[in-house]
């Protein structure tokens, strides 16, 4: 859930704050950036978590969607938080975001069958849940 950003300062500071995160010494955050030809075309991030549950959450430029870059890195965090020691990983998806969708059940998650609504970008929209038991 990237804001919509109008101004390329907000997007550097994502950026910055994404290379804090990412560094050996930041024990508190997961963020990995997600490159191709040393071109960061997204990131898989956590949403939080707690001593036995992880939410994993991800973006990838629209020019590179579809082109299994997110089912490649999610599934690439997933065994690592299995090997961090995480009982469970979830993520959600907006309704209608089929790709994401895909890509979570591409990765062995399946529907929680938790939702909620939640307002994004001046809409509310409902969003799903899918887990992974590790």
């Amino acid at each position: 859930m990237v804001p919509d950003y109008t101004e390329e300062s907000q997007f550097y500071a994502l950026a910055d704050k994404l290379i804090r995160f990412s560094q050996i010494e930041d024990t508190t955050h997961f963020e990995y950036g997600i490159y191709l030809d040393e071109y960061m075309i997204g990131f898989v991030n956590d949403c939080g978590y707690d001593d036995e549950t992880i939410e994993v959450g991800y973006v990838i430029d629209p020019a590179y969607k579809g082109q299994g870059f997110a089912t490649e890195a999610v599934s690439a965090v997933i065994n690592e938080f299995r090997e961090m020691g995480f009982k469970k990983v979830i993520a959600e998806f907006f309704e209608g975001n089929i790709g994401s969708r895909k890509v979570m059940e591409k990765c062995g998650m399946h529907l929680s069958g938790k939702s909620d609504k939640e307002e994004y970008r001046g809409k509310v929209l409902t969003c799903y849940e899918c887990e992974m038991d590790l």
